[in-house]
């Protein structure tokens, strides 16, 4: 027997109630008349998969909290007029899923985008306390500056699985939540706060971690060196951006289902990791902008679904072997270092992307889910993208989507010398070629005078 459940939408003081066999048919008939808030409760739906998605503006919707069996709340990307969060929202025991981001919410705040301001409440802890499976809170892209109780959302009675505070004004320490709290968590996004401090220990403690973001947070300090084993579910780790010393910490040996690596804009020294060769899923590697003093990293050639390299603006020295791999990159930038000898360019093989004009494909962007993405039939908790930063022209070019389409190559200033090999005027499926500031002599016999080079 299929299983049903329940679409609950709000508009103004009432709900639609859609069963599982009407939603396939909805999208091409009007929708029925929605029936009055009072005769909902009445209509009991599966509680195991009671949904309400609200899209509605200026509406209190007080009723809304008296829906005991409620699981999954979304009140995101609305205009509610600089309102209060409403205190009855903790009444919602049996809540799992609650996303409060890119608001207008609390206070004297204008009625704009992002204006969910002050202190997060001491009743978020009351949030969840009937779900099995945890819950997801997204307060992202707001104006949150603390906690009005320290560890608020780590009160024993709340067992957050996934929890997103990026795009916020949060300040102090990073907050880790004890051990006896944290055994649920996979998701933990916090980029993009003021914070300040060191990443405390208390980090190791997320054995069950699959999406880390700490970027562009002001953190500062050696990194820990449980990031070595500290969850073997890891697939995303961002601490780009920060104020991180020393050397970057040994990685799992035997290698776990990680796919993208960034710790890029630190003060990271010493060199990378060699057991990073053993991440077979890796697609993107970003350590540009740091203090790191080693040669090539030949070993990642081993990683056949790599796509994305960056090592730009270090202290990488020696030659590169010109048979290393890397037959699968899009984006490769080892910019601004000592790297010498003859430019490599056996890796643009006859199968790599940068030779075939793409154009012609669907956009879509470098990214990756994060959970829930089966949670529920028809939403997930959204992607992460894949960003990062090369120069173009003389300027620096922030790219915070990159399409998957895009291809580059920069090799500038280095000591690379001789000439430039032919199979570099091939690469038709090219954006970015920059051999600029190094001792080349000259072009080969065939190379493609239309290429876009800058030299």
């Amino acid at each position: 027997m299929e299983s049903s459940f329940c679409l609950v939408v709000l508009f103004s003081s009432s709900l639609i109630l859609l069963s599982h066999s009407m939603v396939a048919h909805c999208l091409s008939s009007p929708l029925p008349p929605s029936p009055p808030l009072s005769s909902v409760k009445k209509k009991r739906c599966h509680d195991d998969e009671m949904t309400a998605l609200l899209q509605f503006k200026h509406s209190s919707g007080s009723s809304l909290f008296s829906l005991s069996h409620l699981q999954r709340l979304d009140l995101s990307f609305n205009d509610f007029n600089s309102s209060p969060i409403p205190s009855a929202v903790g009444n919602l025991s049996s809540l799992t899923y609650l996303n409060l981001s890119d608001s207008s919410l609390t206070g004297s705040a204008p009625a704009v985008t992002v204006s969910l301001r002050g202190q997060i409440p001491p009743w978020i802890c009351d949030l969840g306390q009937n779900s099995k499976t945890g819950l997801y809170l997204n307060l992202s892209h707001n104006l949150l500056t603390g906690f009005q109780q320290e560890h608020i959302l780590f009160h024993p009675r709340v067992r957050i699985r996934s929890l997103d505070l990026r795009n916020n004004k949060l300040q102090g320490s990073l907050p880790i939540p004890p051990s006896s709290s944290i055994s649920t968590f996979s998701t933990f996004l916090v980029s993009n706060n003021s914070l300040s401090g060191k990443v405390s220990q208390l980090i190791c403690n997320f054995t069950s971690l699959v999406h880390l973001d700490l970027s562009f947070s002001s953190l500062s300090g050696k990194l820990p060196q449980c990031l070595s084993h500290f969850s073997n579910f890891l697939s995303l780790l961002d601490l780009g951006g920060n104020k991180f010393s020393g050397n970057i910490p040994s990685m799992w040996k035997n290698g776990c289902h990680l796919r993208m690596i960034s710790m890029s804009h630190n003060q990271l020294q010493g060199q990378i990791p060699r057991t990073l060769a053993n991440y077979t899923w890796l697609k993107f590697v970003d350590f540009g902008n740091n203090q790191i003093t080693d040669t090539f990293p030949f070993w990642l050639g081993r990683i056949r679904v790599l796509n994305v390299l960056i090592l730009q603006s270090n202290r990488f020295y020696g030659a590169i072997n010109n048979d290393f791999g890397f037959s699968n990159l899009r984006v490769i930038d080892i910019s601004n270092n000592t790297f010498r000898g003859h430019l490599p360019s056996r890796f643009v093989n006859t199968s790599n992307p940068m030779r075939a004009l793409l154009s012609s494909r669907i956009m879509k962007y470098m990214e990756q889910t994060l959970e829930p993405n089966a949670y529920w039939e028809f939403e997930e908790f959204g992607p992460f993208d894949y960003s990062m930063t090369m120069h173009n022209k003389g300027l620096e070019m922030n790219y915070m989507k990159v399409p998957d389409t895009f291809c580059g190559i920069d090799f500038s200033s280095n000591c690379f010398e001789g000439q430039i090999p032919d199979v570099f005027g091939d690469l038709a499926g090219i954006q970015l070629l920059n051999l600029s500031r190094n001792y080349l002599s000259c072009f080969g016999t065939t190379f493609l005078p239309s290429l876009r080079v800058v030299l």
